[in-house]
């Protein structure tokens, strides 16, 4: 029984650090994974972003000089 004691005492310090070293690979494997999942959908958002930025810009283009315009609500006399 001594004999058995003394083996397990010896083999703790290494059933430790493996243990040890499986959660690292497990926590490092799941961090890569919530990256490559969210990494699509910031890219998507960002692009989304852009185009939308784009399509205001072309729709509403900044003007150096004042012009003013009748929409169809001035026209009916509503504003």
């Amino acid at each position: 029984m001594d004999k058995l004691s003394v083996l397990l005492q010896e083999a703790r310090p290494l059933y430790q650090q493996r243990k040890s070293v499986k959660r690292t690979i497990r926590n490092n494997c799941v961090i890569v994974l919530a990256v490559l999942i969210m990494s699509p959908v910031a890219i998507h958002q960002y692009n989304n972003r852009t185009l939308v930025n784009d399509l205001y810009a072309q729709l509403y283009p900044s003007y150096d000089g004042m012009e003013y315009y009748i929409d169809e609500f001035d026209a009916m006399g509503i504003i």
